[in-house]
């Protein structure tokens, strides 16, 4: 008996059915119709922090990736602000986790603090910072949802907050997971906001089929070609400083190291108009050796009209 002969005979091995529904990779094509309508999601969440904050809140998306839920939780940030999320349609669940560069001014915003830079907190949202958030992160969970959900893939639910990723087991071990990153700007703070969610529930999202792909491209087909059109044009930009009028005899003995009063609070901000129109509202600044102008405030109401730039003279003191 050869050496081959003792060896034990194994049983054949049987084939492995391959699931092609398998959700744990999802095309190219459809992760780019899931885009489309993740962006405008995006621009309707920055619409509804707008209004609730009454500043300006940017938000641009930065990424979609494909990873299981394990890799997505070793780069959660420690401690950091997570939403537990549910899916009303399917047994499983998604996380959102929002920078505490961004929750914190937000927060202060709501709590009567004036908009501007923010001090770097890195801490744990107390009890009360918890219950405050929980409102202001409504509108984004509501407006997400109705931008990427259906009756297939159920609505978002916002389920609780939580500061420690570990604290948060809402998907399988083994679960692929699509990321959405995106970046908000508010009122010069930055800090993103990452959405991870079942790779099985974003594939019967909207933008995921073929044929709404294929009308979503053709639809934005006309603007992207209008844009392209008039992204060369030219526009005037305008940031003058009013003040008091002045005696013309008083315009004519001007000289060297004279100073203007211009009647104004030192803080008070000047209007920066597009064309003629007020569009924002900020302070002067320095770049280098250059001057520029630093964006506080968006006009939101109907912008008004510059006055003509020559001073108006009177017969009456400076």
């Amino acid at each position: 008996m050869t050496r081959e002969g003792l060896r034990p005979q194994r049983p054949p091995e049987s084939p492995a059915p391959f699931d092609f529904r398998s959700p744990e990779r999802i095309p190219d094509v459809q992760i780019q119709g899931i885009r489309v309508v993740f962006e405008q999601g995006l621009r309707s969440v920055s619409s509804a922090l707008t209004g609730y904050l009454g500043i300006p809140v940017a938000l641009r998306l930065v990424d979609i990736e494909q990873l299981s839920f394990p890799v997505f939780r070793e780069g959660l940030s420690t401690p950091t602000c997570l939403v537990d999320l549910g899916l009303s349609a399917t047994p499983h669940h998604g996380v959102m986790e929002i920078g505490l560069a961004v929750v914190f001014p937000m927060l202060e915003i709501l709590l009567g603090a004036k908009a501007g830079k923010a001090a770097d907190i890195q801490r744990e949202l107390t009890d009360i910072e918890q219950h405050v958030a929980t409102g202001l992160f409504r509108p984004i969970v509501d407006e997400l949802g109705q931008a990427l959900c259906n009756t297939r893939s159920g609505e978002l639910e916002m389920m609780g907050i939580a500061c420690n990723p570990s604290l948060v087991p809402v998907l399988e071990a083994d679960a692929g997971a699509v990321i959405f990153t995106a970046e908000m700007d508010i009122a010069g703070n930055q800090g993103l906001i990452r959405l991870a969610l079942p790779a099985a529930t974003v594939k019967m999202m909207k933008g995921a089929d073929r044929r709404a792909i294929a009308s979503q491209n053709a639809a934005a087909a006309p603007s992207l070609a209008v844009f392209e059109l008039l992204s060369a044009a030219s526009i005037r930009l305008e940031v003058r400083l009013d003040g008091e009028t002045l005696r013309l005899q008083d315009l004519a003995a001007l000289k060297v190291d004279d100073v203007l009063s211009f009647g104004r609070e030192s803080e008070q901000m000047l209007e920066c108009s597009l064309n003629g129109l007020i569009r924002f509202r900020g302070h002067l600044a320095a770049k280098g050796a250059k001057m520029c102008f630093r964006i506080e405030e968006c006009e939101t109401r109907n912008p008004g009209t510059l006055s003509p730039a020559l001073p108006e003279i009177t017969g009456g003191q400076p």
